[in-house]
């Protein structure tokens, strides 16, 4: 029986065809290729068949063992072992999040207590990666991972494979190779560094792992070429074990990726945004209890159809874990749906003060959290900013920051410069309007003037 595909899902009509340019694959759309042999009509429609049913049931872990299954036996999947700095992350992993590098540390240190076990390590999955010119996506996409880790993400040598399912295991063995600064006490050496040689001692196969990589069942180049779905649906599969850390910034990734792929087969129809949540969270996130609120903020604060926002803020997010100091952070149903719920009447809505909300909430010092929630800005705070006495300085922040986005921009700074300034830029100005500054850092700024005149915004205002 044929199940009828879900909306926001690429590539799952019986009749798809990436040649007809309606499907973006790394970036790319309709570009030619020459397909190989081993793609029959048969496993191309067999496996298409087992995702439209995975995708509709939910049911993932027991399909994506049949599909590699049926991958393996067709030869468009294999075994392959790959050093450390030669795999890097699918473009698609966790909704375009990424990995970050304090995870992947902390589960390095989770392996390392118990003893590294190849047999654990049997689920990792990875795609080969594709030539030019679909290469510079994912290429660009790992740069920028490591530019934005803060020095905890080493640069790859080449990128061979595209991780599906162990990345964050590989990342930890491109750490510990690449001598990284550590954020999890008992890994570090007297130089405070992930040491290979220290780490090694007395875990011969953890130093064969860290020489030669893991084993992955790697997947042909062209496969996400013929099932656009195939990286997401993987990684539902093989990651139900720490779904339960999948945050909102990541489900506001995905629910926009759902969300322009349903407009691209519905351009003439509204968003339908319940079927969408019930494909997100079937991996049960933990935020799932206010999904809804999640997909609200991405379609009245995403950025456009683009969702320049949700990604700015993404960018964001992953500068910030990436120093090790926002491990897990939480922004809650409460505090989002009141954000949202703030109308600043008519005219302007300043999306901008509104994204620097959510920036400064997840840059919550340690002592303003409680179990992983950020509590940096009370949810009764967020009525300030509808104060007529603040609106002169929201209206300013807002024109402040739109000026700041437009001139990073024009100087063509890199991703990781852009957060640097831009960002920290936000979360100050948006705290000084609501008297938060001195909760955030030990510096206080009398005007908005002084934070625009730090050395931090110097770049921004020459």
């Amino acid at each position: 029986m044929v199940v009828a595909p879900l909306p926001g899902i690429p590539g799952l009509v019986l009749d798809y065809d990436y040649f007809d340019g309606e499907v973006s694959v790394y970036g790319i759309k309709g570009h030619k290729f020459e397909p190989d042999a081993l793609f029959t009509i048969e496993i191309v429609h067999k496996i298409k068949q087992l995702l439209i049913q995975g995708w509709s049931s939910g049911e993932k872990t027991g399909i994506w063992d049949t599909i590699v299954q049926e991958a393996l036996e067709a030869g468009i999947a294999w075994k392959e072992q790959r050093a450390p700095d030669q795999a890097g992350v699918h473009p698609e992993n966790r909704g375009t999040f990424g990995v970050d590098g304090h995870n992947s540390q902390c589960l390095g240190g989770d392996i390392l207590s118990v003893g590294w076990s190849w047999q654990k390590c049997s689920d990792a999955t990875s795609v080969s990666a594709p030539p030019e010119p679909w290469l510079t996506n994912p290429r660009e996409f790992n740069e920028e991972l490591a530019s934005l880790s803060g020095g905890l993400i080493p640069q790859l040598k080449l990128v061979g494979v595209l991780t599906l399912g162990g990345g964050h295991t590989n990342t930890f063995l491109r750490q510990t190779n690449g001598r990284v600064r550590s954020v999890v006490k008992k890994l570090e050496d007297k130089d405070g560094l992930l040491n290979p040689e220290t780490l090694s001692v007395g875990r011969s196969q953890f130093k064969i792992a860290l020489e030669k990589g893991l084993v992955f069942v790697n997947c042909h180049w062209q496969t996400p070429f013929f099932f656009p779905s195939l990286p997401a649906f993987a990684q539902g599969a093989l990651n139900t074990k720490i779904a339960g850390g999948q945050g909102e910034i990541e489900m506001m990734l995905t629910l926009h990726g759902l969300a322009r792929q349903q407009m691209v087969d519905n351009p003439d129809q509204k968003v339908d945004w319940q079927p969408l949540e019930e494909i997100a969270t079937k991996t049960f996130p933990t935020c799932a209890s206010w999904i809804s609120s999640i997909s609200a903020w991405v379609e009245q604060n995403g950025g456009g159809p683009e969702g320049t926002l949700v990604h700015e803020l993404a960018d964001y997010a992953k500068a910030f874990s990436g120093g090790g100091k926002a491990p897990a952070r939480i922004i809650g149903g409460e505090f989002l749906s009141k954000l949202i719920a703030i109308s600043f009447g008519p005219g302007p809505q300043f999306p901008y003060v509104k994204t620097a909300v959510l920036e400064a909430q997840l840059a919550s010092p340690a002592n303003k959290t409680q179990n992983g929630q950020c509590k940096l800005i009370q949810v009764g705070a967020l009525a300030e900013l509808t104060n007529k006495k603040k609106r002169e300085q929201v209206v300013s922040a807002e024109d402040r920051m739109t000026e700041a986005r437009k001139l990073v921009k024009a100087l063509g700074l890199s991703t990781s410069d852009r957060i640097r300034f831009v960002g920290l830029y936000d979360v100050r100005l948006i705290l000084f309007i609501l008297g938060k500054g001195k909760d955030f850092e030990a510096r206080q700024f009398k005007t908005m003037d002084a934070i625009t005149k730090v050395p931090m915004a110097i770049v921004l205002y020459v």
